[in-house]
């Protein structure tokens, strides 16, 4: 089975709203970038164009990560372990997609699918729990 996307570039993205702000304006700012770039995939024509916007999403991904990571330890975050496994699991779920992607066997259903949840699902129970925690220790 081939990927499945529109192939006109419209029909499915993700867009960023105002709700999805957890109050940290530099975590807030990436996680809009990484919404910016799943847009850019799902906008995307051509297999070698997708590989090439999943991987821009993967390294970006990794970079926010690591900025969030940097800032939990800096800052003594309590559930710095759990956060940083959560990312973990998701760069893990990331190599499994670019794979998929690569060998031209994930539907456009499950992507969308895929980055909603971990997109909205990590922002809304890990990042927001860290927002809470960095607006707490105060400036």
């Amino acid at each position: 089975m081939g990927v499945l996307f529109d192939q006109n570039g419209g029909g499915m993205g993700m867009q960023w709203k105002e709700s999805y702000r957890i109050g940290n304006a530099d975590v807030d700012a990436q996680h809009q970038g990484i919404f910016a770039l799943a847009e850019v995939f799902f906008k995307a024509h051509g297999q070698a164009e997708k590989v090439a916007c999943a991987m821009r999403l993967y390294q970006y991904t990794r970079e926010h990560f690591a900025y969030e990571e940097k800032l939990m330890r800096a800052m003594a975050y309590p559930a710095f372990a759990a956060h940083v496994q959560q990312h973990d699991d998701l760069i893990e779920q990331l190599n499994g997609i670019a794979q998929r992607i690569r060998d031209g066997n994930l539907s456009a259903n499950e992507l969308e699918s895929f980055l909603t949840d971990w997109l909205l699902g990590h922002i809304r129970i890990y990042d927001t729990k860290l927002a809470a925690y960095v607006a707490a220790a105060g400036p």
